[in-house]
């Protein structure tokens, strides 16, 4: 147990209740022969929380320097400060990032590229689910469709809905190749993805 890591403590502070963030706890250490200065993953376990509590990663028996990555279907932006020795995440909706990227389009931040507007349609925030959060989930917990259609349907859409007519206005080569938003998500929910998962 010489070699054994403590991982961090993490509490999600959201201002209304959200369940369903994944964390991904990491612990990375130098690796053998690596000349490059990079690390290599050590060990990694997976949890599934909810804002307002903490939640320890733990102990790895292999060592190395812990961390975590978070993910949620609404919230982004996972950075999280230290306080009293544990990290507190305060995260923003994906609604936020677009009033936010929508406030940098309009004060001319993309103005630099040769066409803002589809710069600015490019660079948007997604509304899906990250990547492998369906496979880091069924790792901790069964997965229920019925679950997430009746949480995040109508947050998603809304956040699709944006989404699209930006990228349609800005950025009309992949604007047209999109079918509304509905029609998105009712693909979605019906997908024999989830099939992978039972």
């Amino acid at each position: 147990m010489s070699c054994a890591s403590v991982g961090p403590t993490i509490r999600i502070e959201t201002p209304e209740p959200a369940e369903d963030f994944v964390v991904v706890c990491k612990w990375v250490k130098e690796g053998l022969l690596n000349m490059d200065g990079g690390k290599m993953l050590s060990d990694k376990k997976v949890f599934i929380t909810e804002s307002g509590k903490e939640m320890d990663c733990g102990i790895s028996i292999w060592g190395g320097e812990g961390g975590a990555s978070i993910l949620h279907p609404l919230y982004t932006e996972m950075q999280g400060e230290e306080i009293n020795g544990i990290i507190v995440v305060r995260p923003k909706t994906k609604l936020e990032i677009l009033d936010e990227q929508k406030e940098k389009f309009e004060a001319g931040y993309w103005e630099k590229y040769k066409n803002p507007g589809a710069e600015y349609a490019r660079n948007i925030v997604g509304c899906g689910f990250p990547h492998q959060y369906f496979d880091y989930y069924n790792k901790v917990k069964k997965i229920s469709v019925e679950h997430f259609k009746q949480l995040y349907h109508e947050p998603m859409l809304a956040c699709l809905k944006r989404t699209f007519a930006i990228t349609k206005k800005y950025d009309p080569q992949i604007g047209k190749q999109l079918p509304d938003a509905e029609e998105w998500m009712r693909r979605m929910w019906e997908s024999d993805k989830w099939s992978e998962y039972k």
